[in-house]
């Protein structure tokens, strides 16, 4: 299977978590990777792999041009997936959300995401060793509730009055956050379907306003995320 490995804009930490793999990566084909050589050839990719959103016309030109010469293309960590922390400026006189910064899927279609900043190894390696034997990567799908429910964890919310954003976010990190008694932050971006009636009325439980339930997902991790755009644009 060949590999090619691009970074827009972002800080560069889901191309380390590529990297943290180790011997792994000898078991595939490598052909476009500038962190790890300087010897990189553009041809056509069984496997894309993107980091970073996109914030300038060259970057949309060469995310069309990979899409075109690539089977799969999987997006890397908030920033490909949401737009990450750059995208989220507000227009104070409209009180709107105004992109900088756009997730990989506003310009070209996106086989996989990765979430989190960063990513996680493993579900890396699910993707890289579920598709080099032909059969589909099985991520997770599923509320940060049941990770933390799996390890014990007290909910924040009932038992401190901590606001966490784990009851609308995709799990798979391992609830780090709130095993360490922080409320999630929600950098795996909001789950599919995502119950935000039940966010809301967790926040009204810590004495929060609509309002600022809204501003805390604005600025998290994923807060230009589409499933949360559709929101703003619904309340504005």
């Amino acid at each position: 299977m060949n590999i090619g490995v691009f970074k827009f804009t972002s800080c560069g930490g889901c191309q380390y978590s590529l990297l943290d793999l180790g011997e792994s990566l000898l078991k595939f084909k490598i052909s476009y990777f500038t962190e790890l050589s300087s010897k990189n050839i553009f041809s056509p990719l069984d496997l894309a792999l993107i980091e970073g959103s996109v914030t300038t016309n060259e970057e949309e030109n060469f995310l069309k041009k990979i899409r075109k010469n690539a089977r799969y293309l999987v997006a890397l960590g908030a920033c490909a997936v949401s737009g990450g922390i750059q995208a989220i400026q507000e227009d104070k006189s409209s009180n709107r959300i105004r992109p900088y910064s756009k997730p990989l899927a506003d310009f070209v279609p996106v086989e996989f995401e990765l979430r989190g900043c960063p990513i996680s190894k493993h579900h890396l390696l699910e993707v890289l060793f579920s598709l080099s034997v032909g059969s589909m990567p099985l991520l997770p799908d599923y509320p940060l509730c049941l990770d933390c429910k799996r390890k014990g964890n007290p909910c924040l919310i009932v038992t401190k009055g901590v606001l966490c954003l784990g009851v609308i976010t995709q799990g798979g990190c391992g609830a780090i956050c709130p095993s360490k008694g922080r409320g999630c932050y929600g950098c795996f971006g909001p789950v599919k379907k995502v119950n935000l009636k039940a966010f809301f009325k967790c926040c009204l439980r810590l004495g929060l306003s609509e309002e600022e339930a809204i501003q805390a997902l604005k600025n998290s991790f994923n807060g230009y995320h589409p499933d949360l755009r559709e929101l703003y644009e619904n309340i504005s």
